[in-house]
């Protein structure tokens, strides 16, 4: 199985949403991903391979929306509460490398979801 996200087709959305999918696979190899425009819907599908950390991670992104939705905090709040550490200076910073970084972003200035859906 696996997850769709679908946006409102605007202007340069698709080439951003290929970028983003492109930095992910970057970081985590174990994504899939088919970015695909239908009508007024930008649809992107991720899978993962058959692994329970990667499972765990799809099921972070299939939750983004409503915890992009709660701001910053909610996003701190629901990532630090698994575990995940917050750094706003990754270069400076003595970290265990076993454990990722999440940076803040302004998430204000992404595109709205429309809606979020499973994937057969």
């Amino acid at each position: 199985g696996g997850i769709r996200f679908r946006f409102r087709a605007q202007p340069g959305l698709e080439a951003w949403v290929r970028d983003l999918a492109a930095r992910e696979k970057a970081c985590c190899a174990f994504f899939t991903f088919s970015i695909t425009t239908l009508g007024e819907e930008v649809r992107w599908d991720a899978i993962v391979i058959n692994d329970d950390i990667a499972h765990a991670i799809l099921d972070e992104f299939y939750a983004l929306p409503d915890t992009v939705a709660r701001g910053f905090k909610g996003l701190y709040q629901r990532f630090s509460g698994a575990g995940l550490q917050f750094n706003s200076d990754p270069a400076a910073a003595i970290r265990d490398p076993a454990k990722p970084v999440v940076q803040k972003k302004n998430f204000a200035e992404r595109p709205a979801f429309l809606n979020h859906d499973d994937v057969p």
